[in-house]
Parts: structure tokens; sequence; C-alpha cells
């Protein structure tokens, strides 16, 4: 076995809005033909085995420079009272944009909860009154668990969703974007989608967390390609306010 330091640089270009960057790799123990193809690349990282983390048997060590303290952040939970989730989302596009924030819509008690990681709770709009009657606080308590336990919860804000329009094949969404997995319902077993499969994203994109995995379920579409199962709303929830 060869030996070294290798040195990658990649320009990203001119960076306009926040982003995150997912590097992959392998052991040389799982590989397959990369997104360009095998006649450019056959030896590729392999697809990430579902629920696991690791695509190397051995230590990796990732150094980076000092960023000073961490800003305390935990899963918040926010009741308001919403009744559909498209109330909800139009709620959540008065939250300031947060590099790494994911952000949920959970039905507790026939009331939608939002929860939302990465976020300081000093820079919460002013409309998160919480709701303390009845069952909310309780409501939240379960919404902020399903969510820090990654058990359940469907994500409306998460990195890379803003690049997700269009028709993008599912190797191209999982690397531009925090979706670990992507699967097909009306097969056996809902089994991954193939890396090369097109999806027709309709620019509406709604991942849920599935036994710690933020996964995107998709369902057949015309023209042999996939499309995610949720449709979006008829009409964007801001499209009347300009």
């Amino acid at each position: 076995m060869s030996r070294g330091l290798v040195n990658f640089t990649y320009d990203l270009g001119p960076l306009d809005d926040p982003f995150y960057v997912r590097l992959r790799g392998t052991d040389g123990n799982r590989t397959a033909p990369g997104f360009l193809g095998a006649s450019v690349d056959p030896a590729g990282p392999a697809m990430d085995v579902v629920g696991g983390r690791r695509s190397v048997d051995r230590p990796v060590v990732l150094h980076q420079p000092d960023l000073g303290s961490a800003i305390p952040m935990t899963v918040i939970g926010v009741c308001l009272g919403h009744r559909t989730t498209r109330e909800a989302e139009h709620w959540l596009a008065t939250v300031p944009p947060v590099p790494g924030l994911v952000a949920c819509t959970h039905f507790v008690s026939g009331q939608v909860v939002v929860t939302l990681d990465g976020l300081d709770p000093a820079t919460l709009p002013p409309s998160a009154v919480p709701r303390t009657d009845g069952t909310a606080v309780d409501d939240v308590r379960v919404a902020e668990a399903e969510h820090r336990s990654r058990r359940s919860g469907r994500a409306v804000r998460y990195p890379g969703v803003d690049h997700l329009v269009g028709l993008m094949p599912v190797a191209e969404i999982l690397s531009r974007s925090a979706i670990d997995n992507v699967v097909t319902l009306g097969l056996p077993g809902r089994p991954e989608a193939d890396p090369a499969d097109l999806v027709d994203t309709r620019g509406f994109v709604r991942p849920h967390w599935i036994d710690g995995v933020l996964t995107l379920v998709t369902m057949r579409a015309a023209g042999d390609r996939l499309a995610p199962f949720e449709v979006p709303n008829p009409t964007p929830c801001c499209a009347d306010h300009g």
C-alpha cells in the first residue's frame, strides 16, 4: 500500500450564499462508477450504506482552523397553532437564513409544531411567541425529541435546499444537499434510487428523518423519472405577499 500526502484544490467561485462542503471518499474496498460514468471515473466511492456513517474502516481525521467559541444551540420547538404545513412554512419564511439550519414540521395532537436545529434562540422573529395553553407545551417536547433523535420530522429548510430545482440526478441531489438517501415507493422493500435516476424536483423537496437518515421519498413519474412523493402546494405560500 502506498502512503503519502495529497493536496486537492477546488475553486468554488464567487461565494454569494451560505453553503457547506461535503467530503466523500473510499478506502478502495467499496467502489462504484462516479457521477460522470465508468469511462471517466470507474472506481469512485460507492453510495453510503443506509443508516451507516462510515465509508472507510479506519479512522479519518479532519483538521479545521480555530473558529472560536461556539454559540450554544439546541433543537428549538415552536407551537403557534398552525393547522397545516403550509401555514407553518409561511411562518418559517420569516426566520432569518442561517448556514446549517435544519427546520422541520411535525404533526402533534392535530397541529403543526416547528422545530429548528442550528439557530440561536435570540434570533427568533418576534412572532415566535409560543402557545402555553392546553397540550402545547407537551406537544413541543414531543416534536423536539423526535427531531433531536432524528426519528421523524419533515424538513423544510436544510443545507442545499435552494439548489434542488428542475431535473436532477439522484447523485447530484445527494452531493448538493443535506439529504442522505433517496428511496422509491411502489417497489418491494422501498429500495434506494439509482444514482443516475432523474428526479423532477418541481422546486419542492421535503425529505423526512427516517431512522436517523434524512431521506427523500420519491415515486415513479412520467418519462421514466422520479418525483418527490409530496406534491407542492397549488399556490406557493407567499405568492400573495409581494
